[in-house]
């Protein structure tokens, strides 16, 4: 046991993770996997862009999986909030990658809401992304956070988030005293 967690904010655009350090109560590393479609530029399939699109994250999440080797995920799962098929698509894709891949590596995962999040850092279920982001760094001040960036900012904030909500569940107290 390492005493590393994970924060994950899923997306097919934009995958958060933030990587916890349990010993030293510090995030030590944030990442945002940026995929854009190219389906216009390159004239392909969609299916095989998608395709393109899950190994690139796929690759980044799982060489964070093996360098660090964390005793627990803790998972955004997404609402359904999805305006249509494809963004429903993405978002089965990115829970699908943040879900499959640390199971195959035999790293336990506890999925929470959105609300759960928001709720665990701002006190309320509907926080907006700005009392989102001024609750982690405040948390987490001293967290490697892109702030150049607002858009990988963002997710990385979420992804932050989702591991302070992570705190308040029995997995956490199992994960990081075991």
């Amino acid at each position: 046991m390492n005493n590393i967690i994970l924060g994950v904010d899923p997306s097919f655009t934009a995958f958060g993770v933030v990587v916890y350090d349990a010993d030293l109560d510090e995030i030590i590393e944030c990442h945002t996997f940026r995929t854009k479609k190219e389906t216009k530029k390159r004239k392909i399939y969609v299916c095989d862009d998608d395709a393109r699109r899950i190994s690139e994250i796929a690759g980044a999440y799982q060489g964070i999986l093996k360098h660090h080797r964390p005793d627990l995920i803790i998972n955004e799962i997404p609402s359904g909030g999805a305006k249509g098929y494809r963004g429903a698509m993405g978002m089965a894709y990115a829970t699908a990658l943040s879900t499959i891949i640390p199971l195959m590596l035999g790293i336990p995962v506890v999925h929470l809401s959105a609300g759960d999040s928001k709720k665990a850092s701002t006190g309320k279920v509907n926080g907006s992304k700005a009392e989102v982001e001024q609750a982690v760094k405040k948390r987490f001040p001293g967290a490697p956070f892109e702030l150049e960036n607002a858009s990988i900012g963002e997710h990385q904030f979420d992804a932050a988030s989702v591991l302070m909500a992570g705190m308040l569940t029995p997995h956490w107290l199992l994960a990081t005293k075991g």
